[in-house]
Protein backbone atom coordinates (compact mmCIF):
# COMPACT_ATOMS: atom_id res chain seq x y z
CA UNK A 1 0.00 0.00 0.00
CA UNK A 2 1.68 3.36 -1.21
CA UNK A 3 1.98 5.99 1.71
CA UNK A 4 1.19 9.61 0.41
CA UNK A 5 3.40 12.17 1.04
CA UNK A 6 2.33 15.04 3.29
CA UNK A 7 1.37 17.98 1.41
CA UNK A 8 4.34 20.90 1.37
CA UNK A 9 1.28 23.47 1.74
CA UNK A 10 -0.11 21.04 4.46
CA UNK A 11 3.09 21.25 6.42
CA UNK A 12 3.01 24.80 6.45
CA UNK A 13 0.13 25.50 7.44
CA UNK A 14 0.37 23.23 10.41
CA UNK A 15 4.17 24.43 11.17
CA UNK A 16 2.47 28.18 11.19
CA UNK A 17 -1.38 27.90 12.26
CA UNK A 18 -3.48 30.86 13.02
CA UNK A 19 -2.20 31.30 15.99
CA UNK A 20 1.49 31.19 15.12
CA UNK A 21 3.12 33.44 13.04
CA UNK A 22 6.01 33.04 10.62
CA UNK A 23 9.30 34.60 11.74
CA UNK A 24 9.60 37.47 9.03
CA UNK A 25 6.26 38.69 10.86
CA UNK A 26 6.73 38.81 14.10
CA UNK A 27 6.15 41.86 15.65
CA UNK A 28 9.09 43.86 17.35
CA UNK A 29 7.61 43.20 20.82
CA UNK A 30 6.82 46.58 21.57
CA UNK A 31 2.72 46.45 22.59
CA UNK A 32 0.39 48.67 20.19
CA UNK A 33 0.19 51.65 22.49
CA UNK A 34 3.84 52.10 22.69
CA UNK A 35 3.98 51.55 19.13
CA UNK A 36 1.26 54.51 18.56
CA UNK A 37 3.16 56.56 21.20
CA UNK A 38 6.75 56.21 19.45
CA UNK A 39 4.94 57.11 16.12
CA UNK A 40 3.45 60.14 17.37
CA UNK A 41 6.91 61.13 18.70
CA UNK A 42 8.49 60.90 15.42
CA UNK A 43 5.54 62.86 13.77
CA UNK A 44 5.94 65.41 16.17
CA UNK A 45 9.28 65.95 15.37
CA UNK A 46 9.25 66.40 12.24
CA UNK A 47 6.77 68.72 11.83
CA UNK A 48 9.06 70.87 14.52
CA UNK A 49 12.14 70.36 12.03
CA UNK A 50 9.65 70.92 9.30
CA UNK A 51 8.26 74.42 11.29
CA UNK A 52 12.04 75.66 11.58
CA UNK A 53 13.41 74.79 8.33
CA UNK A 54 10.53 77.52 6.78
CA UNK A 55 11.10 80.05 9.52
CA UNK A 56 14.50 80.11 9.11
CA UNK A 57 15.96 83.12 6.22
CA UNK A 58 17.03 81.16 3.17
CA UNK A 59 20.44 81.06 3.08
CA UNK A 60 22.04 84.03 0.53
CA UNK A 61 18.76 85.59 0.42
CA UNK A 62 18.36 89.19 0.12
CA UNK A 63 17.97 91.26 3.00
CA UNK A 64 14.51 94.03 2.19
CA UNK A 65 15.55 97.95 1.56
CA UNK A 66 14.58 99.82 4.79
CA UNK A 67 13.35 103.46 4.37
CA UNK A 68 12.66 106.12 6.48
CA UNK A 69 10.53 108.67 5.59
CA UNK A 70 11.03 112.15 7.31
CA UNK A 71 8.46 114.41 8.78
CA UNK A 72 7.72 116.88 5.95
CA UNK A 73 8.30 120.52 6.29
CA UNK A 74 6.94 123.95 5.21
CA UNK A 75 8.39 125.62 2.40
CA UNK A 76 7.97 129.28 2.28
CA UNK A 77 7.33 131.21 -0.94
CA UNK A 78 7.89 134.71 0.27
CA UNK A 79 4.45 135.46 -1.51
CA UNK A 80 1.89 137.46 -0.12
CA UNK A 81 -1.24 135.86 1.07
CA UNK A 82 0.45 132.20 0.88
CA UNK A 83 0.40 130.80 4.49
CA UNK A 84 2.47 128.35 5.65
CA UNK A 85 1.28 124.33 6.42
CA UNK A 86 0.54 124.00 9.83
CA UNK A 87 1.96 121.39 12.31
CA UNK A 88 -0.96 119.20 11.58
CA UNK A 89 -1.37 119.46 8.40
CA UNK A 90 2.43 118.20 7.59
CA UNK A 91 2.20 115.96 10.19
CA UNK A 92 -1.36 114.48 8.15
CA UNK A 93 0.36 115.01 4.59
CA UNK A 94 3.86 112.62 5.94
CA UNK A 95 1.07 110.00 7.27
CA UNK A 96 -0.45 110.02 3.91
CA UNK A 97 2.80 110.01 1.93
CA UNK A 98 4.14 106.90 4.15
CA UNK A 99 0.79 105.34 3.38
CA UNK A 100 1.47 105.88 -0.46
CA UNK A 101 4.78 104.31 0.09
CA UNK A 102 3.87 101.37 1.82
CA UNK A 103 5.65 97.99 3.11
CA UNK A 104 5.83 95.80 -0.29
CA UNK A 105 8.06 92.91 -0.97
CA UNK A 106 11.63 93.54 -0.98
CA UNK A 107 10.90 97.00 0.78
CA UNK A 108 10.74 97.45 4.57
CA UNK A 109 9.10 100.96 5.98
CA UNK A 110 10.57 102.43 9.34
CA UNK A 111 8.18 103.60 12.07
CA UNK A 112 8.38 107.16 11.38
CA UNK A 113 9.22 107.42 15.59
CA UNK A 114 12.64 106.91 14.98
CA UNK A 115 13.50 109.86 12.15
CA UNK A 116 11.24 112.08 14.70
CA UNK A 117 13.21 111.02 17.50
CA UNK A 118 16.49 111.44 15.82
CA UNK A 119 15.27 114.52 14.34
CA UNK A 120 14.69 116.17 17.59
CA UNK A 121 18.21 115.22 19.17
CA UNK A 122 20.18 116.91 16.50
CA UNK A 123 18.24 119.98 16.91
CA UNK A 124 16.16 120.26 13.69
CA UNK A 125 12.36 121.33 13.74
CA UNK A 126 10.42 119.98 11.09
CA UNK A 127 7.29 121.94 11.44
CA UNK A 128 9.81 125.54 10.68
CA UNK A 129 11.77 126.27 7.99
CA UNK A 130 14.70 127.55 9.24
CA UNK A 131 15.37 124.16 11.62
CA UNK A 132 13.73 121.88 9.09
CA UNK A 133 16.04 119.46 7.53
CA UNK A 134 15.16 119.13 3.97
CA UNK A 135 18.23 118.29 2.42
CA UNK A 136 20.39 115.43 1.21
CA UNK A 137 22.93 115.68 3.43
CA UNK A 138 21.03 116.02 6.73
CA UNK A 139 18.64 113.31 5.37
CA UNK A 140 21.38 110.97 4.91
CA UNK A 141 22.88 111.19 8.20
CA UNK A 142 19.45 111.03 10.39
CA UNK A 143 18.70 107.53 7.83
CA UNK A 144 22.26 106.24 8.57
CA UNK A 145 22.07 107.03 12.31
CA UNK A 146 18.84 104.95 12.24
CA UNK A 147 19.85 102.21 10.20
CA UNK A 148 17.55 102.69 6.83
CA UNK A 149 19.25 102.51 3.72
CA UNK A 150 17.06 105.36 1.74
CA UNK A 151 15.15 108.40 3.14
CA UNK A 152 12.60 110.23 1.70
CA UNK A 153 12.40 114.31 2.42
CA UNK A 154 10.89 117.09 1.32
CA UNK A 155 8.70 120.28 1.52
CA UNK A 156 4.75 121.34 1.25
CA UNK A 157 4.13 124.49 -0.59
CA UNK A 158 0.64 125.96 0.24
CA UNK A 159 0.22 128.88 -2.79
CA UNK A 160 -3.26 129.57 -1.30
CA UNK A 161 -6.04 128.10 0.73
CA UNK A 162 -6.90 125.57 -2.01
CA UNK A 163 -3.60 125.34 -4.12
CA UNK A 164 -0.84 122.91 -2.30
CA UNK A 165 2.05 121.66 -3.85
CA UNK A 166 4.65 118.32 -2.11
CA UNK A 167 7.64 118.19 -3.88
CA UNK A 168 10.17 115.21 -2.09
CA UNK A 169 13.29 113.28 -3.08
CA UNK A 170 14.65 110.49 -2.50
CA UNK A 171 18.38 109.67 -1.23
CA UNK A 172 20.69 106.78 -0.91
CA UNK A 173 22.33 106.56 2.18
CA UNK A 174 24.83 104.53 1.23
CA UNK A 175 25.84 106.22 -1.96
CA UNK A 176 24.35 109.83 -1.17
CA UNK A 177 22.67 109.54 -4.78
CA UNK A 178 19.80 111.74 -4.84
CA UNK A 179 16.65 109.84 -6.36
CA UNK A 180 13.80 112.23 -7.86
CA UNK A 181 12.38 115.28 -7.03
CA UNK A 182 9.01 113.83 -7.74
CA UNK A 183 5.98 116.50 -7.03
CA UNK A 184 2.47 116.13 -6.68
CA UNK A 185 0.13 119.61 -7.05
CA UNK A 186 -3.58 119.26 -6.00
CA UNK A 187 -6.22 122.00 -5.46
CA UNK A 188 -9.48 121.75 -3.48
CA UNK A 189 -10.41 120.81 -0.04
CA UNK A 190 -9.01 118.74 2.02
CA UNK A 191 -10.28 115.38 0.88
CA UNK A 192 -8.18 116.16 -2.79
CA UNK A 193 -4.98 116.57 -0.78
CA UNK A 194 -5.15 113.56 0.43
CA UNK A 195 -5.56 111.64 -2.40
CA UNK A 196 -2.88 113.90 -4.08
CA UNK A 197 -0.20 112.90 -1.21
CA UNK A 198 -1.30 109.11 -1.55
CA UNK A 199 -0.74 109.06 -4.96
CA UNK A 200 2.81 110.97 -4.42
CA UNK A 201 3.59 108.19 -1.85
CA UNK A 202 2.92 105.23 -4.90
CA UNK A 203 4.87 107.21 -7.46
CA UNK A 204 8.19 107.31 -4.40
CA UNK A 205 7.40 103.08 -4.40
CA UNK A 206 7.57 102.83 -8.03
CA UNK A 207 10.69 105.34 -8.01
CA UNK A 208 12.68 102.84 -5.04
CA UNK A 209 11.74 99.79 -6.91
CA UNK A 210 12.93 100.73 -10.39
CA UNK A 211 16.44 102.08 -8.48
CA UNK A 212 16.66 98.57 -7.11
CA UNK A 213 16.01 96.73 -10.19
CA UNK A 214 18.84 98.83 -11.91
CA UNK A 215 21.25 98.43 -8.54
CA UNK A 216 21.11 94.85 -8.93
CA UNK A 217 21.24 94.34 -12.71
Amino acid sequence: MRTERPNRDARMTSKFGPKNTPPALATSGFSPRRQALTAWSAAVLLACMMQATLAAPRAGGARPTTVTILPLSPVDTGLPYAPLPTAAQLSALTRLLAAGVGTSAGVHVQNSANAARELRARGFDQSTTQRSCAEPKCAADVGRAVGADLVVYGGVTRLMAVIWSTEVSVVDVHSNAVLGPLDAGYKGDYSAMEVGEHRLGEAVRRLIARSGSRSSG
